[in-house]
């Protein structure tokens, strides 16, 4: 596979996002553009992010500099995954709501998108948080 979007959400297992990176790319992509929600970008500064990928993509006021899109980060892949997500994650896409870069770039994408849950076992254990699952 050529092409890899990992969607990154506040948890506290964002911290072994760089070694997730640098194996994705090692063994599965030759290139890897990361979304990350607001809150993983308050525990894992982009800055670090960006030296182990193609591009780091963040909520931000519009500007008139060019970037990729949710619409375009979803058709350049070729897979998407969500590592680490959160339960809020997983329930604003299971219910179809847009309110990060990263959760309109999920409903977007035209492939599956594949979603590595870290969510404590209360949480897991909760009707709701199965059937968003």
């Amino acid at each position: 596979m050529d092409r890899l979007v990992v969607g990154v959400s506040g948890s506290v297992a964002v911290l072994n996002l760089p070694s997730y990176l640098a194996t994705l790319r090692a063994e599965l992509a030759r290139e890897v553009r990361v979304i990350m929600t607001p809150s993983a970008a308050r525990m894992l500064p982009p800055s670090t992010v960006a030296l182990i990928c193609d591009g780091v993509f963040l909520d931000q006021e519009p500007t008139l500099e060019k970037r990729p899109g949710h619409i375009e980060l979803a058709r350049w892949c070729e897979m998407f995954v969500v590592l680490p997500a959160t339960a809020n994650v997983i329930g604003q896409a299971a219910n179809g709501l847009g309110s990060t870069l990263l959760t309109i770039t999920i409903l977007a994408s035209p492939k599956p998108v594949v979603f590595y849950p870290n969510v404590n076992d209360v949480m897991w254990g909760k009707a709701a948080a199965q059937r968003n699952v």
